[in-house]
């Protein structure tokens, strides 16, 4: 069974709306945070939000959204957004000063980025925001393989 093309922006479609929703909670929650307590707001809120957007993201597009889906079709859906990612952050990387005001902004950040559910990977300690943790940022989106269903073999 080949790979169906109507199905191959399945992926990336959830992720865009996980990235929307991820930003909406965000600014919800500290709209509420800061008008019960202002000053409290800090990286362990941020970390909670995000990492609870980040599981509740996996969970209902694995459990509810991808459970259908070959695990061959998930791969080459999921492979359209680590590619556009990998070459947003090559763009990035090679050129930061342009990052600020260029096509890298637009097509990279904003609510309308695939990743933009992944944030929690952010606050991964000392990498923060660089390095390492961008690779694991683009091969998160993996995870939803896991979740397909198998192909069976014909005996």
């Amino acid at each position: 069974m080949g790979i169906r093309k109507d199905s191959l922006w399945v992926v990336p479609a959830f992720c865009i709306g996980a990235g929307i929703v991820t930003h909406i909670v965000y600014l919800a929650v500290l709209l509420l945070t800061w008008m019960v307590s202002f000053p409290d707001w800090g990286r362990v809120n941020e970390l909670l939000v995000f990492g609870g957007c980040f599981l509740a993201a996996l969970l209902l597009g694995g459990l509810y959204f991808f459970r259908d889906m070959p695990r061959k079709e998930l791969f080459a859906s999921v492979s359209i957004v680590v590619l556009y990612g990998a070459v947003v952050y090559t763009l990035d990387w090679m050129a930061p000063s342009v990052s600020r005001r260029g096509p890298v902004r637009i097509l990279g950040l904003g609510p309308f980025c695939p990743f933009g559910w992944l944030s929690v990977v952010d606050f991964a300690g000392p990498l923060g925001r660089d390095g390492i943790s961008q690779v694991v940022k683009l091969l998160l989106p993996y995870l939803f393989v896991l979740f397909g269903r198998r192909e069976k073999k014909p005996h």
